[in-house]
């Protein structure tokens, strides 16, 4: 059996809707970042570097990085087709991931925790500020991407549940994520998919 490690809003919901995208058979685990769980011995154990997602596999052995265990799911069941069936295709989709995970995200980490990138406090506000500002640009560029399109590419892909996640986070944050039009269907179109009502549920 599978066994992921998540945390409550955080990224590792992208991995959480792969998996479930792709019929896996598999179990989860909360780990409480507020309460420091991810900090301490029985999650370091798993994950050194204290960071969510995480996936035991069923032979024992963890997998870990957001994108790693979405690569996992897809190539798990390739009748999921969460990867187009082409190499140029996927590395289409790897490189639009690898765009969230290098820069999307770390965006709004700077925004959301800007202790992390300044040792000054006085700074953390020009951190933040900074960080939401890039953070909005990539949701608009995300939105300009998906004009005149149901999905990020022809046909859904793990993309999709990645782009997702950041939406929540643009809310989260108070923009004006409404004015993002296309952005905003897209996100209408995963909350109707089954999969990702069923990750939801669990999440709640």
């Amino acid at each position: 059996m599978h066994r992921l490690f998540y945390a409550q809003g955080s990224s590792s919901l992208a991995a959480h809707i792969a998996l479930e995208e792709a019929g896996i058979e598999f179990d989860v685990q909360r780990i409480d970042e507020d309460a420091g769980e991810h900090r301490r011995p029985p999650y370091l154990a798993i994950n050194p570097r204290g960071k969510v997602p995480a996936l035991r596999l069923p032979d024992g052995s963890v997998l870990v990085e957001n994108i790693a265990i979405q690569f996992y799911a897809a190539r798990s069941n390739p009748a999921a087709a969460l990867l187009p069936p082409d190499p140029a295709g996927e590395a289409q989709v790897l490189a639009i991931m690898a765009l969230f995970a290098t820069a999307v995200h770390p965006a709004f980490s700077h925004f959301f925790a800007p202790q992390r990138f300044t040792g000054d406090p006085v700074g953390e506000t020009g951190v933040r500020e900074r960080g939401l500002a890039t953070f909005h640009e990539h949701c608009r560029d995300i939105d300009a991407r998906l004009a005149g399109r149901v999905w990020l590419f022809d046909t859904y892909t793990l993309a999709d549940g990645y782009a997702f996640v950041f939406y929540g986070w643009g809310l989260r944050a108070g923009l004006p994520m409404e004015a993002l039009v296309h952005y905003t269907a897209h996100r209408a179109r995963m909350m109707a998919r089954p999969a990702v009502c069923r990750v939801l549920s669990r999440e709640a």
